[in-house]
């Protein structure tokens, strides 16, 4: 399997959009989006980094329940949910 974190900043992007859009938990989605976790590339305009989208899609999706404080994830979850 490649590894995501290969693919273009945009490209992370739309697949975890996707992965939300879809409510998609398979193995290979979950696994991307945990590898995204550490990604700390900062998505253009938004002054992000790509990690925390990673980790607001695994709690929009039932993977993994995020209980920190980040305003970040907060505010991408809700922006996800909204698409």
């Amino acid at each position: 399997m490649a590894t995501i974190q290969k693919l273009g900043i945009m490209q992370r992007m739309h697949f975890i959009r996707d992965a939300v859009k879809n409510l998609d938990s398979s193995k290979e989605t979950t696994e991307h989006l945990m590898e995204l976790q550490s990604d700390t590339e900062f998505i253009p305009v938004y002054k992000v980094p790509i990690g925390k989208l990673a980790t607001a899609a695994l709690s929009i999706i039932g993977i993994e329940e995020y209980t920190g404080d980040d305003p970040d994830i907060f505010r991408w979850r809700d922006i996800l949910l909204s698409i």
